[in-house]
């Protein structure tokens, strides 16, 4: 669970237009308290004197000043500066947790500033209540509060102020649970900072950042990892610390939920080191509790709940709910390991309370999940069955396929949208240059017939006239290239809106089997639930004959419920995924060492060079894991012996994965790449029959074949073959 973007939106845009620029504060006092100076002078310098000495650190000593100068405004009649002080009186009740009186501040700014001209104070006071609405975890208001701000921001023209609405509302929505939404809001903010050349500003910095958060939860790695190492790089040149230690801690989790704890450690201890640094009492919880994540998924509970309960304590301190609720779900799933049932259940519940409350969508997730799993743990299968079906159904708003097309679609489109840009500024240069050229000529001919005799009038002539057909020639040239690309752009245009239509199908698909299969899932789930509650309540009186029914049950649910979830991995391989270089021998190393603890001694892995390909990752580790998992299944031999070798042609490398397993008749060599084609009856080896299947479907969209060999007696061998994109090896061996 996780909440680190709230950081960079109030670091920068709640407080970005208010940051004072004084560099002595003394004087700045100083101007305060001269009587003498013009009242606007006096004021803001005491708006300087807070921002520059006071932000996250001297709540209470500078409410005292701010105070003196709102009745100083209301005195001398300056609205605006009333406004203004209001606001930034509001933030320091905000970091004195008072939320409410913060609130009602705001509220009095937002009345007063509503009758003056100047309305970038609305958008300020705006901007402040959609930050302490998200804050609290009010996100829809927030979402209400920033659009007010968007709105007004367009109608002045102000670019920079936009691009914050934009990545305010995206991030709210982010919160809910919204990824589509998120994507397109902080998208059109990244559009207008590239209009601007503002990318690698503080700004960028934050966008960045946020469409990685957007990648990383639905777990496009590759994507999320992208814009996190630009953010970082922006936050580093920038001296930007708080801006770091969000982008670390953002980096922290993304190599934890790819398994790689020591790096995971090391960039979330870094962000925690500036987070404590700064004081910042929000990134201190949010980081403790991914720590505390790290090490309760390494088991290490009693350091989890070391970090769990700071966490808890700061999160409370500041009445952050979202934070407090996730602690809540932490605790609870402590207390299960811990054998704690009943604490358990008080706090999900909690949890779950507050979730609801905030309409914190993934989170309450988290909580059902919870609830389902202590009430298994006591027997109570009809209230666990409940929390599961709702957890269920929750799971499957959030992370349906529908919308990770729909950021798919965004994502093209915005590639579109740049190239084609790119294209017409192409075009509007070529058109420029034409003029230019045909203007100077124009200026050169005046000034040759005005100022030379007649005795030159045949030689300039036929100079201007060889000077013309040189100019007409490049007008035709540059007329050539502006039909090429309009051609090209026609035919962009034309590729993206059959790419779409494809994706539109692909989509309906994809999103029939979705529901297929939840739809299929539902029934099976109570079945199965049912029959072990009935299991339960019979347990030694029932007859043998019921035990077997009851077996039977179990038995084949299972292989349904494995059918369905191979039907469905099946279904979501698709060509629009992503392709990128791929380092194999990572892939395989990874699986080799996954191999060496399951099996151990009964295992012989092996496999040599190993290249880098052009390729979809998570397909390709599927394609190699099923292939290993094949030849470890149907095997007798004692010690089973898996190897993967490569040989190269001239435009692919052919890949080999044999096995010493039973073997394969030679005329099945072909139709075991079928869909639902078993040897084997299920009493001899378990199975779905579409493994191989996927496998060929993975090798269809990498342009590459695939087929099998088996020497009689000595086992199988899997031959296939992708493209070469590139002409370079790693060695490993195990």
């Amino acid at each position: 669970m996780n909440n680190s973007k709230n950081i960079l939106l109030l670091l920068i845009f709640t407080c970005s237009t208010l940051w004072g620029q004084a560099e002595n504060l003394d004087s700045l006092w100083q101007v305060w308290k001269n009587e003498k100076q013009e009242d606007e002078v006096r004021l803001n310098a005491v708006n300087d004197v807070f921002w520059e000495r006071y932000l996250f650190n001297n709540p209470d000593t500078v409410l005292v000043l701010i105070e003196e100068a709102i009745t100083f405004a209301q005195t001398t009649g300056k609205q605006y500066w009333e406004a203004k002080l209001l606001n930034t009186k509001a933030r320091a009740l905000f970091d004195k947790n008072n939320y409410l009186e913060a609130d009602k501040v705001l509220q009095q700014a937002l009345e007063l500033s509503a009758g003056l001209k100047n309305r970038e104070i609305v958008v300020e006071t705006h901007n402040s209540l959609g930050s302490l609405n998200y804050s609290q975890g009010n996100f829809n208001k927030a979402i209400n509060y920033y659009h007010q701000a968007l709105k007004i921001n367009i109608e002045l023209k102000n670019d920079l102020a936009t691009v914050t609405a934009y990545n305010n509302i995206g991030t709210s929505h982010y919160e809910l649970g919204n990824y589509p939404e998120a994507l397109e809001y902080t998208q059109k903010g990244l559009k207008i900072l590239e209009r601007m050349s503002l990318t690698n500003t503080r700004h960028g910095g934050v966008i960045y950042n946020n469409i990685g958060e957007v990648y990383y939860e639905v777990n496009n790695f590759t994507k999320a990892n992208k814009y996190f190492q630009q953010a970082l790089r922006i936050m580093r040149e920038s001296k930007n610390k708080q801006g770091t230690a969000v982008v670390y801690n953002n980096l922290g989790n993304l190599y934890f939920k790819q398994h790689k704890y020591k790096d995971a450690l090391i960039y979330t201890k870094q962000a925690l080191r500036l987070n404590e640094e700064l004081g910042v009492k929000k990134g201190i919880a949010e980081t403790c509790r991914n720590l505390g994540n790290m090490y309760y998924e390494e088991q290490s509970f009693e350091e989890a709940l070391i970090y769990y309960q700071r966490s808890l304590k700061l999160s409370e301190e500041i009445a952050d709910k979202r934070g407090t609720a996730i602690s809540y779900y932490n605790f609870g799933r402590l207390a299960i390991i811990n054998g704690k049932v009943d604490d358990a259940f008080k706090w999900c519940k909690q949890g779950l309370e507050l979730t609801r409350e905030i309409k914190a969508l993934p989170e309450e997730k988290d909580c059902l999940k919870c609830l389902y799993t202590a009430y298994k743990k006591k027997g109570e299968i009809a209230h666990s069955l409940n929390y599961y079906e709702q957890y269920l159904i929750l799971k499957d708003s959030l992370f349906n396929k529908e919308k990770t097309q729909k950021i798919t679609q965004l994502e093209m489109r915005y590639d579109y949208e740049k190239e084609t840009a790119e294209l017409e500024q192409k075009q509007k240069q070529l058109l420029l240059e034409t003029e230019v050229k045909a203007e100077r000529s124009r200026f050169l001919s005046s000034v040759f017939l005005g100022g030379l005799s007649t005795i030159f009038l045949l030689g300039f002539f036929l100079l201007s006239r060889a000077n013309n057909r040189k100019l007409n020639k490049k007008n035709i040239e540059l007329g050539n290239s502006k039909k090429v690309i309009e051609e090209q752009l026609l035919l962009l245009k034309n590729k993206n809106e059959e790419l779409e239509q494809y994706i539109e199908s692909n989509t309906q698909l994809e999103q029939f089997a979705q529901i297929a299969s939840h739809d299929l899932k539902s029934p099976l789930r109570r079945i199965q639930s049912f029959s072990e509650m009935l299991n339960r309540e019979l347990k030694v009186n029932a007859s043998e004959s019921v035990n077997e029914a009851l077996g039977f049950i179990k038995t084949n649910t299972e292989k349904m419920q494995n059918l369905i979830d191979d039907i469905m991995d099946y279904s979501q391989i698709s060509s629009n995924t992503e392709k990128e270089l791929v380092e194999l021998d990572r892939i395989i190393e990874d699986l080799g060492q996954n191999l060496k603890q399951k099996y151990g001694d009964k295992l012989e892995f092996y496999y040599g060079a190993i290249p880098i390909v052009f390729g979809n990752p998570s397909q390709l580790q599927r394609l190699f894991q099923n292939l290993i998992e094949n030849g470890i299944k149907y095997n007798q031999s004692s010690p089973i012996k898996i190897g993967i070798s490569v040989t190269e042609t001239q435009d692919f490398y052919e890949f080999k994965v044999s096995d010493n397993g039973i073997g394969i008749e030679a005329e099945y060599h072909k139709s075991i790449f079928d869909m639902f084609r078993r040897l084997h009856s299920h009493s001899e080896y378990k199975g779905t029959g579409i493994g191989l299947a996927t496998c060929k479907r993975i090798i269809d969209l990498h342009n590459g074949e695939i087929w099998v060999t088996s020497p009689k007696k000595q086992g199988s061998v899997f031959h296939f073959t992708l493209p070469k994109k590139i002409n370079y090896k790693k060695h490993k061996e195990l």
